[in-house]
């Protein structure tokens, strides 16, 4: 059973990239498809106004096989506390937004973008 914490409205679950990482070969298409999800939840959420262009242009190339990093981080609270530093896709298409605490310097969980 996954435990999750509440963040500025959002389920945060527990859970450890790690078990994810190097499990996937994504290809650079289903990065894209993973930015402009992510793109359409910033805005949806009122987080950002960045498209689906903006979002690919701060973010690396593909990590892990399935995670692409962010230049600039997005916050999900106004204080900053708690940012969005990299997301990340299983090979079905679910997408993932990676939440970092500031404050405490540590990875809390993952928000589920899309299934």
């Amino acid at each position: 059973m996954m435990n999750y914490t509440e963040i500025a409205g959002f389920k945060v679950w527990n859970d450890d990239y790690d078990d994810y990482k190097d499990k996937y070969e994504l290809t650079g298409i289903i990065g894209e498809g993973m930015c402009m999800r992510f793109a359409r939840w910033l805005n949806e959420n009122d987080l950002s106004e960045d498209t689906a262009e903006d979002v690919c242009n701060n973010t690396s190339g593909l990590r892990d096989g399935n995670r692409l990093d962010i230049h600039d981080n997005y916050y999900l609270t106004d204080d900053g506390r708690y940012q969005i530093s990299y997301i990340w896709a299983l090979e079905n298409g679910i997408v993932y937004a990676e939440v970092y605490d500031s404050e405490e310097d540590r990875y809390v969980g993952n928000i589920e973008i899309c299934c």
